[in-house]
Order: structure tokens, then C-alpha cells, then sequence
């Protein structure tokens, strides 16, 4: 098990804002949430402050020495260059990409993108400014790094980690002041909870509450664990129902969506 997070460094502020670890760029479709289906962008950001139990990216839980750029996930076009990644040789790396295409938005995922939130700050409405919606994954706790890019930021799958599935302490506090600062921006906000058999009904009435102390209409996705790691089991049909069911007494929008690039073999 990795070192503290204040001791691992990540949640310590970066020094240079000119620059990035990333751990991959590619092209594919969105394969969780709300938008699943839409082509995207992806611009993987390296490190993160969590040690989820599921996680399906764990290249991406350190800074590493290189990037990779997959431009043709068919043909295998694939090239590296070294981390960090100065800022505007990542635009010209995303001009490139999107050069001649059609994109719904750019995801920025992870890892954790928000720990890297200087950055962020100065190289978001550059993307903008290429005429690119922005499309932020993230853990759904950080909201002070947050609140600074909250009026940059287009659509924002918020995920709330449940301690069944995450095997970490519950952050419910800050889960809750993150969609505060989500609903008073123009950000178009969804909150997904990866569950599993372990996830109580309680853990479900908790994600409601807070939810519902906002607006009964924001979209709640449950999403089954999909096995990877130690997680060698998906969750079972009538479990994911009667959780369902939990959350549906208190939300008007509540959907079950798996993990669809999964099922494509995709990225």
C-alpha cells in the first residue's frame, strides 16, 4: 500500500504550471455515465490521491516518464515523449488529433486531473478557444482545486466513492460541497457510484440524501463494479436492483450503465 497522500506528494501544489504529467491521449468513445457512446478526446493525467479497489487504470496512479499518444486505435499509431509535457507542445499535440474529425468533447481523466489544477487553470480555455466542450472524470472530493476551474469546465462526471467498493474511508462531506460548486456554475453535472454486491443500502440512502438536499432531478448512475485487481466478480442482478430501488425512492433519475468500452474492447 502506497504512503500517505500528503506524504506521496500529489496533494501538494505543482511548482510548474507550464507543464503536465499525463499518462496517455487517445481517441475512443465514452464508455460510462450519461454520454456514454459520444466520441471524445482523452487526455489521461497521471497521479492520483485514491487507491480504489477497482480501479482499471493503475498506470495512471503515478507520474511516469512517458506519455503515450494513440492517434488510431485500429491501425496502432502509437508514439511516446517524456513527461511532464510542456503546455503548448499538448496543444499542438491536440490540434493534431482533432485536425479533420469530429469530437463531442475533450475528456480529461485519470488519475485524478485536479491535482494538477494549475495547469488546469491556464490551459483549459486554450482547448476552449479551439471550439472543444470540456469533459471533466474526476473523484469528486477536491472541490477547493475545483472551485477554480468550475466556470472552465463544460460537463463533469462526478463520481462518489463508496467505501464498499473503494476499500477507503467515506468522503460524503466532500462529495457534498464539490456538487454545490458543480450546481452554481454552468457545469452540467452527474454523479456515478461504482457498486458492487458489498454496497449497503445505507451507503445508497447516503449518496440519496445528499443528492436529493439539492434537486431530486440530478442524474445518479449506478455503475457495476466490472472485475479487475482483487475484484474478481461483478455485482448480481437482484442486488442492483434493490439498490436501484433504494435510490429511486428518493431520486427522479436514477440508471444502471456499465462499463460499455468494455463490452467494444476500447480504450
Amino acid at each position: 500500500m502506497p504512503q500517505s497522500n500528503q506524504d506521496n506528494g500529489l496533494l501538494r501544489p505543482s511548482v510548474n504550471i507550464s507543464s503536465v504529467y499525463l499518462t496517455e491521449i487517445f481517441d475512443s468513445f465514452q464508455g460510462e455515465g450519461l454520454w456514454v457512446g459520444v466520441r471524445q478526446l482523452f487526455v489521461r493525467f497521471a497521479g492520483c490521491h485514491l487507491r480504489c479497489a477497482y480501479c482499471d487504470t493503475p498506470n495512471s496512479l503515478t507520474r511516469g516518464k512517458s506519455l503515450r499518444i494513440l492517434k488510431n486505435e485500429c491501425v496502432h499509431e502509437v508514439r511516446e515523449i517524456p513527461n511532464p509535457v510542456n503546455g503548448s507542445d499538448l496543444i499542438e499535440i491536440i490540434k493534431d488529433m482533432v485536425s479533420g474529425e469530429a469530437f463531442h468533447s475533450v475528456a480529461i481523466t485519470g488519475g485524478e486531473p485536479l491535482l494538477q489544477s494549475e495547469f488546469l487553470l491556464g490551459w483549459l480555455p486554450e482547448i476552449a478557444e479551439m471550439g472543444l466542450d470540456i469533459y471533466l472524470e474526476t473523484s469528486g472530493d477536491l472541490f477547493e482545486r475545483f472551485a477554480s476551474l468550475a466556470h472552465l469546465i463544460d460537463y463533469c462526471a462526478m463520481d462518489v466513492k463508496l467505501p464498499s467498493a473503494t476499500h477507503q474511508p467515506p468522503k460524503w462531506e466532500e462529495h457534498s460541497r464539490f456538487l454545490q460548486l458543480a450546481l452554481n456554475s454552468s457545469v452540467r453535472v452527474f454523479l456515478k457510484a461504482v457498486v458492487s454486491d458489498d454496497t449497503t443500502l445505507e451507503e445508497i440512502e447516503r449518496v440519496s440524501v445528499i443528492i436529493n438536499g439539492f434537486s431530486k432531478d440530478i442524474p445518479l448512475v449506478l455503475q457495476p463494479v466490472t472485475p479487475c485487481g482483487d475484484i474478481r466478480e461483478t455485482i448480481s442482478l437482484s442486488r442492483l436492483r434493490t439498490l436501484h430501488r433504494v435510490a429511486l425512492s428518493s431520486l427522479r433519475d436514477v440508471r444502471i450503465i456499465p462499463q460499455t468500452h468494455k463490452f467494444l474492447g476500447a480504450l
